[in-house]
């Protein structure tokens, strides 16, 4: 679906922090990760005070964390805007458990649904 002139969009980058440069992967090894991290990149958002919710879904949907952050866009400008939000992975639950699988990070602003991307943990 081709966004409208206009319309908030938010183009979602998945990466392992620990690799150089976080590229975005679709899988992440857990035994060398560190951290997981959900960089946004916001478009066309009005000015005022946002709210970014990321959530993070396990393989069977349940919730593991959710974690929501505030930020401003000034007056005219409209974004673009980019937030961070790092899940850590080592010495974790995730690793731990070894809760591998096939993750959700559902993507919230102010209270509306932005869309999901999955995120492959293996061992």
């Amino acid at each position: 679906m081709t966004p409208t002139p206009g319309q908030i969009q938010a183009a979602v980058t998945i990466c392992d922090s620990s690799a150089a440069h976080c590229t975005a992967g679709s899988s992440i090894q857990l035994q060398f990760a560190r951290d997981l991290e959900v960089v946004v990149n916001w478009q066309n958002v009005p000015a005022g005070t946002h709210t970014q919710k990321v959530s993070f879904l396990l393989p069977g949907g349940d919730l593991y964390q959710a974690v929501e952050k505030s930020f401003a866009v000034a007056e005219g400008s409209g974004g673009p805007v980019s937030t961070m939000q790092v899940l850590p992975l080592a010495g974790t639950w995730i690793t731990q458990r070894r809760l591998t699988g096939v993750w959700s990070v559902a993507l919230e602003l102010d209270g509306q649904p932005m869309g999901t991307q999955t995120v492959q943990f293996t061992p």
